[in-house]
């Protein structure tokens, strides 16, 4: 008995001298890394191709947003667009952003496009620079012309940076490394990542509206490529048809009017809209 009080008294002396001589040391759990932000403009169908392709396990470690349903980003300059925010750190960002590359290459692989993407307002100064130095660097740079489009009726929407395709991607790496080397530029981006992406339940609500179209108009919106009623249809989630509306006519008595019919939600309605305007203006850019 007394050599097993010897034993237990001797394993517990030690176990207290390893304590003492070599006490644990625990790894501090690692803070994460601070989030870098990128946001951009896209069609609707390559927002689509980019959700179907957010499933692979490339982009589950990116927090992705994109506009909902209805709400669109509406600029006189361009086509109504989606906004997509990709959240994470730099290399997943760009990996996530060159995914939509590809979407746009499948997309439109015949056309010319620009990248639009979204600065917020408060520090467009930053990336313009003084005299728009910084600005002019990139394009000597990447020798393609880089533009910035500020929106003076919607600060909290932020500034388009608007970019030719095939410089998108090293433009995209200098917007993180901005954010990167200056702490308020990244919280601008924080603060900017979901604006304009909050669902509105108006411009979710169903709805029909008709646009009287003039006959030179009408052949126009036929035969634009032959296609431009199943367009509406493809990116702004829209039935479109074209019917006939009789009228009173001060000479005549009776006349036919064209009617752009368009049916669907208010908000995709409304981008429809301004994209068949667009068209009637002879304005038919169709970049991303």
């Amino acid at each position: 008995m007394s050599s097993c009080r010897c034993l237990v008294r001797a394993g517990l002396l030690l176990v207290m001298a390893s304590f003492t001589a070599s006490p644990w040391t625990f790894a501090k759990p690692t803070a994460p890394a601070e989030q870098l932000h990128l946001k951009f403009l896209t069609s609707l169908p390559t927002m689509k191709k980019f959700i179907k392709a957010s499933d692979d396990s490339m982009l589950r470690s990116l927090q992705c947003r994109t506009s909902p349903r209805g709400v669109w980003r509406l600029k006189s300059s361009l086509p109504p667009r989606k906004e997509v925010g990709l959240s994470g750190d730099a290399d997943k960002v760009l990996e996530g952003f060159s995914a939509v590359l590809e979407s746009m290459e499948t997309d439109t692989p015949s056309r010319a496009t620009d990248i639009n993407f979204v600065l917020p307002s408060e520090i467009s100064g930053s990336f313009i620079g003084m005299e728009g130095a910084e600005v002019e660097e990139m394009r000597k740079q990447l020798d393609l012309p880089i533009k910035i489009e500020q929106d003076e009726y919607d600060k909290s929407a932020g500034d388009l940076l608007r970019v030719p395709k095939e410089g998108a991607r090293d433009v995209a790496k200098w917007i993180l490394s901005k954010q990167q080397e200056d702490p308020e530029v990244r919280k601008a981006f924080d603060r900017q990542k979901f604006s304009g992406m909050a669902p509105d339940d108006e411009l979710s609500q169903p709805a029909t509206v008709y646009l009287e179209v003039e006959e030179s108009q009408k052949a126009r919106l036929l035969t634009y490529k032959g296609r431009f009623i199943q367009k509406l249809a493809t990116e702004y989630s829209v039935i479109a048809s074209v019917v006939y509306n009789p009228k009173e006519n001060g000479n005549d008595g009776i006349s036919s009017a064209s009617l752009l019919r368009m049916q669907g939600n208010l908000g995709d309605i409304h981008a429809a809209q301004s994209k068949a305007l667009h068209v009637f203006a002879g304005d038919v850019n169709d970049g991303e």
